[in-house]
């Protein structure tokens, strides 16, 4: 319940928000989507429009109003927001949710007042340092300092361990100076948290596209660029370092962090990724039986892969299950807690890639698929990513008064749009689909909208050009339209064919986790109307946000997170799409927008 106050005749939608009530409008506030519901306890308001009475009937006699039709009277009012009006907790594309798990870092300090040495006390340095520590380890560089650091330090120093190693000794108490990163490489993005190991807490998150980009947009291509060149797999992976050390400097500078102060790194991405940042020739995941050098959890000295935090600090990779379905997806599952679901549940991230995972209650299964970067805002004409300016929810309705077809939108950021990301193109999709715009194959029919241009290109104009940053009309083309169906195609198809391997139908499923950046502004309701997920999965989703860099935090911060998933990626079952007899009719039956009968077939 919310107790709301107003300085006279304020629509609820806008005193919720500014609460920080996230309520949906997908109408952009019209009143004619319905999704913007609440309940008034008490309170006096404006009378019930003819809108809200179209789309709530009889429950406003039970109190029910549309929040943008609403208007409080009255000083205040008590009003209940049920949990299906409410937007996802993760507008950023950075963050996700995170399984709560005891800290336990592999990575401690201990602040140490040593006895100096004496005729009576002759023990060595590092016996007189490790008294009671368990560190059988240390480098050889480290060693070599070692006397003079007791010995300018006045014997009172801190240790920093890993397991059983040393990797550090700094004068004076620095028990509070202990910090590791969580790295996250996607193929179009990498994001990096700076943790505080004492505490859990993180300290600053940083991102940036990821600058294989220019390579190619998705694995494939950057297997075959680097296929039989060595020093074109050396650019690849001294761009990502390169990235990465930019990052971690632009954390620790913002947490007033020295690198110096991180001991350890926890790294996820997919298996290509991983294979490219390593400088592991990626070529045999290129051509079938498309098998990686590694898959299990692997870790590092710093030095060797070259990211700049303390000389003797770690990197660990984390653990993949095969093929396309790499550390980033195990992460994921492990943030989300997958392998622990009461009920059958599904992991979907959809990138470049799009990887599904399923819970059939007894066992794991994983598959992939090439998604195509539609989703991710490349390969259609006014693409673009989540970033300032982009469109992010698009609603077109038939206006009554125009006699024509009008759309609202809302702009990443605020300000005139200047493209469209993957989230609202598949709104737009939806909503020409649901208006007879366009028919079950994508086509546009034979409709009467100044909007709808078929000189030239087909287009569909959602931005004029006067409204627009751009100057010019921001449209969606009918090859765009090809582009998203081929997309969801994959996506459907490859969780067609999870499920069967896992043998459960679309209803058995109790829980569907959507992950990654192109969930944080998804319309679950237009992503089923596509067929991008089955229609009984609207009221079973969550949207979990960024879980690969969740996962990556989990192991970084818990031992017990760090078994837990090798524990994930050991028992998985890997689903090979392409050996599939059956995924080539699957995804041309998915190529079309579903009719009410082909919806059940999905």
């Amino acid at each position: 319940m919310r107790l709301v106050k107003s300085g006279g005749g304020e629509v609820l939608l806008d005193l919720l928000r500014n609460q920080s009530v996230d309520v949906r409008s997908d109408c952009g506030g019209l009143g004619l989507c319905g999704k913007c519901v609440v309940k008034v306890l008490s309170g006096a308001f404006s009378e019930s429009s003819l809108s809200e009475r179209r789309v709530l009937g009889e429950l406003i006699l039970d109190g029910f109003r549309l929040a943008c039709q609403t208007r409080l009277i009255s000083d205040e009012a008590l009003v209940e927001v049920p949990e299906s009006s409410l937007t996802t907790s993760y507008k950023s594309v950075d963050v996700g949710f995170e399984k709560p798990f005891d800290l336990s870092p592999l990575v401690r300090k201990h602040f140490l007042k040593i006895p100096p040495p004496s005729l009576e006390d002759q023990r060595s340095d590092l016996s007189r340092l490790l008294s009671g520590l368990e560190a059988p380890k240390i480098p050889l560089k480290l060693l070599r300092e070692l006397p003079q650091i007791l010995r300018g330090c006045g014997w009172e120093v801190t240790a920093t361990l890993r397991n059983n190693e040393l990797l550090d000794v700094e004068c004076g108490n620095k028990e509070s100076e202990l910090y590791g990163l969580a790295v996250d490489v996607g193929t179009s993005r990498i994001v990096i948290h700076l943790l505080n190991l004492r505490s859990g807490e993180t300290l600053a998150i940083a991102s940036s596209p990821n600058p294989q980009q220019v390579f190619g947009p998705d694995v494939m291509s950057r297997i075959a660029y680097v296929s039989s060149s060595l020093e074109r797999l050396e650019v690849l992976r001294q761009d990502v370092i390169n990235s990465i050390n930019e990052l971690i400097l632009e954390a620790s500078s913002k947490a007033g962090v020295r690198p110096e102060n991180i001991y350890e790194v926890v790294l996820v991405g997919n298996n290509v990724m991983t294979h490219l940042l390593l400088g592991v020739d990626p070529a045999n995941l290129g051509r079938a039986p498309y098998v990686p050098v590694f898959t299990q959890g692997l870790e590092f000295r710093s030095g060797e892969v070259g990211f700049r935090i303390n000389p003797n600090g770690y990197v660990y990779v984390g653990p993949g299950i095969a093929g396309f379905v790499g550390g980033d997806a195990v992460a994921g599952a492990l943030a989300v807690g997958l392998d622990e679901c009461e009920v059958p549940c599904v992991l979907i991230d959809v990138g470049t890639n799009a990887e599904v995972m399923v819970n059939n209650g007894e066992e794991l299964y994983a598959a992939s698929a090439p998604a195509g970067p539609a989703f991710e805002g490349f390969g259609t004409r006014y693409g673009l990513k989540a970033v300032e300016g982009a469109i992010s929810k698009i609603f077109i309705y038939f206006n009554e008064a125009s006699g024509d077809y009008e759309v609202r939108y809302e702009v990443v950021g605020g300000g005139k749009p200047l493209g469209i990301c993957g989230s609202a193109y598949i709104d737009a999709l939806a909503h020409l689909y649901k208006h007879g715009i366009i028919d079950e194959r994508g086509r546009f029919k034979n409709v009467v909208s100044r909007r709808l241009k078929r000189e030239g290109d087909q287009r569909f104009v959602v931005v004029w050009g006067g409204e627009s940053g751009i100057n010019e009309d921001i449209a969606i083309y009918r090859d765009d339209i090809e582009s998203l169906l081929l997309a969801k195609a994959a996506v459907a198809s490859v969780t067609q064919i999870v499920l069967k391997e896992a043998s459960i139908g679309f209803e058995d499923v109790g829980k569907v986790f959507i992950a990654g950046s192109f969930g944080t502004s998804l319309n679950v309701e237009n992503a089923a109307t596509i067929g991008l997920i089955h229609e009984s999965w609207v009221n079973k989703a969550v949207f979990v946000g960024n879980t690969a860099i969740s996962g990556a935090k989990l192991i970084l911060k818990s031992s017990i997170a760090r078994k837990k998933a090798e524990e994930i990626a050991r028992r998985t079952k890997y689903v090979e799409i392409s050996a599939n007899k059956e995924f080539t009719k699957i995804y041309v039956r998915n190529l079309f927008l579903p009719t009410s009968k082909s919806s059940q077939e999905f």
